[in-house]
């Protein structure tokens, strides 16, 4: 089996696995958990995937099967892989876990503010875990970008490019996601669990898993938005060594522009602007953000 193949095997297996694991913990609490509907929600962003790709000028392994190009899937130079759907609960769901299982430990261990110290983890754990798995994919040959934004790119002039932009995107998606998630009263109900309960006393896991797709659905198209700009300015200039894949022919327009510095540079304020505004606005409006960790810890255990 090649690389290629042993890739989407894993990302298959690790959605089920992650899957089968949140379920069993929800019909052990008898409820729909905030992890696993936040899963789902994920899950419901993988159609966003082609036109990221468009954006971003990526192209996947040709050895990979592929999805009909319907409407906004078929966005994707070259086809949209398979591997999108589960993929994304792989790739996007996994962070998230491991951010809401760590930052609270951390927390204890030193003494933090809870909140905050979420939104660290899931920055500097998002922006990593992306960074990483770009590199590794590209490398291994699963996926591939052909141009990227003068001065943010890595690996620039070889089939590794790889714009930073990209991680600064994700690991903002991540950080909200694990925020939603994470954040928990003295009943330990998240926000959107709340907001849930409050719809519907009788379905409110129908309704959390609701919530969860359409607000994951938002966050990734604000996201987006700058990425769009960028691509119809055509203000990428850095490119890697083309064809991107033997027999699979690069993105049209794969040429860099006059323009590509300023362009890159624009793109990179604006995306750490939208996750500088994010993070401001949570601390100055969530009240655990105030609260010291070992006040806050007394506070759950007298909540019961």
């Amino acid at each position: 089996m090649s690389s290629a193949g042993l890739f989407q095997l894993a990302s298959w297996v690790s959605t089920v696995v992650l899957f089968g694991g949140l379920l069993v913990d929800s019909m052990r609490k008898r409820r729909v958990t905030p992890i696993l509907a936040m899963a789902v929600g994920l899950f419901g962003i993988f159609w966003m995937e082609a036109p990221f790709d468009w954006a971003t000028w990526a192209q996947f392994d040709p050895a990979l099967p592929r999805i009909p190009a319907w409407g906004p899937l078929g966005m994707t130079a070259g086809g949209l892989p398979w591997i999108a759907p589960l993929g994304y609960v792989m790739y996007c769901a996994v962070p998230v876990v491991i951010i809401v299982w760590a930052a609270p430990r951390i927390a204890n261990r030193l003494g933090t503010n809870r909140i905050r110290t979420l939104l660290t983890v899931g920055v500097v754990f998002g922006a990593c875990w992306d960074l990483g798995f770009q590199i590794f994919g590209a490398r291994m040959g699963w996926w591939r970008y052909a141009r990227g934004y003068n001065g943010l790119t890595i690996f620039a002039g070889t089939p590794y490019l790889f714009t930073l932009t990209i991680s600064i995107f994700m690991a903002t998606l991540f950080t909200l996601c694990a925020y939603l998630v994470g954040r928990v009263d003295d009943h330990g109900r998240s926000p959107l669990e709340r907001w849930a309960h409050a719809r519907s006393a009788s379905r409110p896991g129908l309704w959390l898993i609701v919530a969860s797709v359409a607000v994951t659905q938002v966050i990734f198209a604000v996201l987006f938005v700058p990425n769009l700009i960028a691509k119809l300015a055509n203000v990428a200039g850095t490119t890697s060594s083309l064809p991107l894949f033997d027999g699979l022919a690069p993105q049209p327009g794969s040429e860099p522009s006059a323009y590509a510095t300023a362009g890159g540079l624009t793109l990179a304020a604006v995306l750490i602007a939208m996750l500088a505004a994010a993070i401001y606005t949570i601390v100055r409006l969530d009240p655990q953000a105030h609260t010291p960790a070992p006040a806050r810890r007394q506070a759950v255990a007298a909540g019961g």
